[in-house]
């Protein structure tokens, strides 16, 4: 049913290299344990949503469950494209989801069930968050090839 509304819409999908890192801390990148995904995100354009967080030491099995539960929900969503995500040991965290219109995202907004997580995270699990839409009119990637690496004893 999906393709058949890309097609409809003109959206053509292709690969990019996505990481979802842990481990980050700060602005130090050096110090990330990344773990490889794929996502599938069509040409541009599209919108990212950029969800920065600064996390409390509230109830961390709780925070997991319905992170992990907000993923799996938004990824049921229309018009959802993908997220990639990374969290420091300070507690700063970024995801960003992808999106194929506003529209999309403001009905991701008033879901349910996310209101009601988004509701727990104010009085729970965030210090303090932002949150940014960006319309991407570009977008590339680059991914080393695996070969680079075998053999290394690093």
């Amino acid at each position: 049913m999906r393709a058949a509304s890309e097609a409809r819409h003109g959206i053509r999908r292709r690969w990019v290299p996505a990481a979802r890192a842990t481990g980050i801390v700060g602005a130090r990148w050096a110090s990330a344990s990344l773990a490889r995904t794929e996502m599938k995100l069509p040409e541009p354009p599209y919108y990212a949503v950029i969800f920065g967080s600064l996390r409390t030491p509230v109830d961390a099995e709780a925070y997991a469950a319905a992170a992990e539960r907000m993923v799996e929900l938004a990824a049921q969503q229309p018009g959802y494209l993908g997220a990639m995500s990374a969290r420091g040991a300070d507690g700063f965290g970024i995801t960003v989801s992808y999106w194929a219109s506003e529209a999309d995202i403001a009905r991701w907004k008033a879901h349910a069930e996310h209101v009601v997580a988004r509701e727990r995270g104010r009085r729970d699990w965030y210090e303090a968050y932002t949150l940014q839409v960006a319309r991407v009119e570009r977008a590339y990637g680059w991914q080393a090839a695996k070969e680079r690496y075998q053999g290394s004893t690093e």
